[in-house]
This record gives structure tokens, C-alpha cells and sequence, in this order.
């Protein structure tokens, strides 16, 4: 009996020590925003389910830093509170991270949307190309378009110039299809996350410019376009999560980047301790990472059309624009092919 229990009490030990071993072992990753919230149903949003669909293999944290002037004291103080690996969720931050990464090397760094001429060692960034998402939404636009005048709304950035570059080149590419012609007016706006930026924009491409079509891919600003095309009850196009719920009989279909998943599989790879960093991992459609929302207004044809130009995307038969300067070669060339 008191060998018994002694037996009890060793495998007990054994099971409290093994266990508080693994939680200690476990790695903290955090995810932290530049300007805006983390749950504002956007990429943030996505990004950030992304590192906490890993809280049985790591300890999850977040920090909201809505104040941009106020980022860098604020990132500094999180890397001093010992987090292994810090997703910094949009890319304003960018320059913050690559000016202290070297003087923290033993904290590891991620940054979404940045692009680096050399990454830092202990830093990645992930980036999407969202020209393939781009041309999609532009091919179903001409497609949907009673008037064949389509709207883009994008950030002046680099980002809303490959969005506009793609859908540009999406939209000719139906209308040669069909025989038609098409006009394509864009407005640019100081910021993804410009909510009033997002709705004076769509407001003026719908009843300035006569588009019966927007595609608008801004973050927290597409909730003001998405308020104008309920005010005008209009029909838009939206980027990079489901916005669908947002208002069902106005959005025609989101053109979905797949961050969730995407960010997943980097903090699995991180976790397995796999992940390379000093370097920048893309996604798109080859990848699995561009979808079309489940919830749609689209037609069958129309649907089944646009999931064939992502699967030839994918395959490398159709290689978007990814911007301005491409456009033009792009254009020039599918004016020549039969």
C-alpha cells in the first residue's frame, strides 16, 4: 500500500512538473495594431484570428494602438515585456520595426503589407498580391456593369495602386470577351482606414462620374463607401474580408484575401520551429490565399466565370498588372492577342 502510494504521489509530481514545463515552454506572440482597432471587422480583424487560433501551442496577446504618434513608445514597451514574436498588423509601422529590430535581436518580428529593400534578420513581412484579387473584382465589374462605367476607390498607396492596376486590366480583359467597351473612373483617398475618405469617394464616383459599379478596396473605409452604396442603393464590389453581412442587397461579392489562414500557417511553421525569417513570404491566388465570398449576389455564369480566372491566375495563364506602369505593357498586348 505505501509503495502504492508513493507510486501516486511520484507520477503526480512527474504529471504537475511536466505540465508547468510545457506552459512555461510555450512561446508568447502578440499581435499589435498601427492605427486603428484589432476588432473592427477588417484585415486586422483577420489577422489577428490568425495568431489566436494558436492558443493551445503559444501564450496569445494583443495591444489596440490607435494613436499613430504614440506606436513607437508603445511597441517598445511591449518588446520589454518579453513576447518571442511580435506581428506588427499593419504596415504604418513598418519603419518603426526595421529602425529597433537590431536592437532587440532575440525578439522575432512580423509585418504585414511592408515592403523592405533588405528584411531585417529577425524580421518577416507578409505581403498579398492583391493586383490577382484586383482583376477579378474588375473582370466581374464589366461583367455586372449595366453601363459599363465602373468605379475603383483605393488608398493612394502602393497597395491601392496594385488593386487599381488589377482591376483595370480585369475589366478589359471581360469587355474584350464580350465585345464591349468599358470606362473605368477612379478615386483615391488619404488612407484605407478613411471612413468619410470611403464614403465622399464612392459618393462622387456614383453620381459624379456615373458608375453603376464600385470596387472598393479600403479597410475601415469601406464602411463609408458601403453606407453610401446603401444611401444610393447602388451595387458595390468590396476587398479583402466578407463584408457581405454589411449590407446583403449592396454588395455584390467580396474579393477575399485569406489572412486568417495565411497568418496561421506562419505562426505553425514558427511554432514547429520552421519559419524562416530576413525574408518576405507572398500569397495569392497559386497559393490558395484569393477567394470569392460564399454569400454573394452573383449569377451562376458570372461566379463560375470569375472562379475560372482565379484558377488561371493560380496556374500562371494570366499574370495581372502590379501597377500603373505594367498596366500600359499589359493593355498593349491584349489588344494583340486573338
Amino acid at each position: 500500500m505505501k509503495r502504492f502510494i508513493s507510486f501516486l504521489v511520484i507520477m503526480t509530481m512527474l504529471f504537475a512538473f511536466s505540465g508547468c514545463e510545457y506552459y512555461e515552454g510555450k512561446k508568447k506572440i502578440s499581435g499589435v495594431s498601427y492605427e486603428t482597432e484589432i476588432f473592427n471587422g477588417t484585415q486586422n480583424n483577420e489577422a489577428y484570428n490568425g495568431i489566436r487560433a494558436h492558443t493551445q501551442t503559444a501564450k496569445i496577446s494583443y495591444f489596440e494602438n490607435t494613436v499613430k504618434e504614440e506606436f513607437e513608445d508603445n511597441f517598445i514597451t511591449i518588446i520589454g515585456e518579453g513576447h518571442d514574436f511580435i506581428w506588427v498588423l499593419e504596415k504604418g509601422g513598418a519603419d518603426i520595426v526595421k529602425k529597433h529590430a537590431q536592437e532587440y535581436p532575440e525578439t522575432l518580428f512580423a509585418v504585414i503589407d511592408a515592403v523592405y529593400e533588405k528584411v531585417p534578420e529577425n524580421v518577416i513581412t507578409v505581403n498579398f498580391r492583391e493586383q490577382e484579387g484586383g482583376f477579378i473584382a474588375g473582370y466581374i465589374a464589366a461583367k455586372a456593369s449595366l453601363n459599363k462605367t465602373l468605379g475603383v476607390l483605393v488608398a493612394d498607396d502602393f497597395i491601392g495602386e496594385r488593386y487599381e492596376a488589377g482591376f483595370r486590366a480585369g475589366a478589359a480583359y471581360s469587355a474584350k470577351e464580350d465585345a464591349l467597351e468599358v470606362t473605368v473612373e477612379t478615386v483615391k483617398v488619404d488612407g484605407e482606414n478613411n471612413r468619410e475618405g470611403g464614403k465622399q469617394g464612392a459618393n462622387a464616383l456614383y453620381t459624379e462620374k456615373g458608375c453603376d459599379m464600385v470596387f472598393c478596396a479600403l479597410q475601415t473605409g469601406t464602411y463609408g463607401a458601403i453606407d453610401t452604396a446603401k444611401e444610393l442603393n447602388a451595387k458595390i464590389i468590396c476587398a479583402g474580408v466578407d463584408y457581405g453581412t454589411s449590407a446583403p442587397e449592396n454588395v455584390l461579392v467580396s474579393v477575399i484575401k485569406n489572412i486568417k489562414i495565411a497568418v496561421s500557417n506562419l505562426n505553425s511553421s514558427y511554432v514547429e520551429k520552421a519559419l524562416e525569417f530576413g525574408k518576405s513570404y507572398e500569397f495569392g491566388a497559386k497559393e490558395r490565399m484569393i477567394s470569392l465570398s460564399k454569400v454573394n449576389n452573383l449569377d451562376r455564369e458570372t461566379l463560375d466565370k470569375a472562379n475560372k480566372i482565379r484558377v488561371a491566375i493560380a496556374d500562371g495563364k494570366i499574370i495581372p498588372p502590379k501597377n500603373l506602369a505594367e498596366l500600359d505593357g499589359y493593355l498593349a498586348i491584349l489588344q494583340t492577342e486573338e
